[in-house]
């Protein structure tokens, strides 16, 4: 009786560990076709002016793009091209002319770039580079570097986390960006087995100095969103992710500098099928 008493708890656990499911999550990077998306990112820039009441401004981007494979690797990973179907730009600070020329402009942003199974992403390429996109609310490869998941090595249950860095970026201005990560939930819709995943991330913006204008990050930036990944496909079904952080814009011309500043950015990426 004593052994039945002290063996129960044991045996309801073992029960219970072996039905909860586990899930391999990975891209499947090499059997994967051309998929297509939308990208969307909306930014708002909220000006603390003092005495005033704070002024805002926003931009928003839409990019329909499809990617597609260009080589396998050994060790499982794949080289994708990224090109721009259409976009449209739209922002309360510049002229019509200007948004115009910005999405002629995202138009060109066509690059490659490496991803593991994982879905790290590494070695972003622009074939047709524009300078003046760089570091700017227009780079696609920032936008999709911020949302992109990378997901653990080993299989997970519903209420397991991880951690992660990925850089954001290249270059002199190149940040790490630190992304916590949680099963929030697992279903089956239309025969395709679905993660939840929470996402957030967390990084410091490194100083950016051009002839005019120099930017200063004064605290890290922090965001969060969920992610919603087809374990059937191996791909990213949605996504979406909100970032918020401050900024000082320094003048470097003139003794004039503008107030400091809240910015505010929502990425929404979308596979369409």
């Amino acid at each position: 009786m004593r052994f039945r008493l002290v063996s129960l708890p044991i045996l309801l656990l073992l029960l219970s560990s072996c039905q909860t499911e586990h899930y391999e999550l990975r891209f499947h990077t090499q059997t994967q076709k051309t998929e297509r998306f939308v990208i969307e990112s909306q930014i708002k820039l909220i000006l603390q002016g003092g005495q005033t009441a704070p002024e805002a401004l926003g931009s928003t981007l839409t990019a329909w793009v499809h990617s597609s494979p260009v080589v396998s690797y050994d060790d499982g990973s794949a080289r994708f091209l990224l090109e721009v179907d259409s976009a449209s730009y739209r922002s309360e600070q510049r002229s019509v002319e200007e948004c115009s020329h910005i999405e002629r402009s995202l138009l060109q942003q066509e690059f490659q770039y490496k991803i593991a199974p994982h879905g790290e992403m590494q070695d972003l390429r622009m074939n047709e580079f524009v300078p003046e996109l760089e570091n700017t609310d227009i780079d696609l490869r920032r936008v999709l570097l911020k949302i992109q998941p990378v997901l653990p090595g080993t299989p997970v249950k519903v209420g397991d986390t991880w951690e992660r860095q990925q850089p954001l970026d290249d270059g002199p201005q190149a940040a790490i960006v630190y992304k916590w990560f949680q099963v929030d939930e697992a279903f089956t819709h239309q025969k395709k087995q679905l993660v939840k995943l929470r996402m957030n991330i967390k990084y410091k913006l490194n100083d950016s100095t051009s002839a005019e204008v120099r930017l200063q990050g004064n605290d890290f930036i922090i965001g969060s969103g969920d992610v919603l990944f087809n374990v059937t496909d191996g791909q990213i079904d949605d996504a979406v992710i909100e970032v918020n952080g401050s900024l000082n814009v320094l003048m470097n011309q003139t003794s004039h500098t503008p107030p400091p500043m809240q910015v505010r950015q929502i990425v929404h990426m979308r596979r369409l099928k």
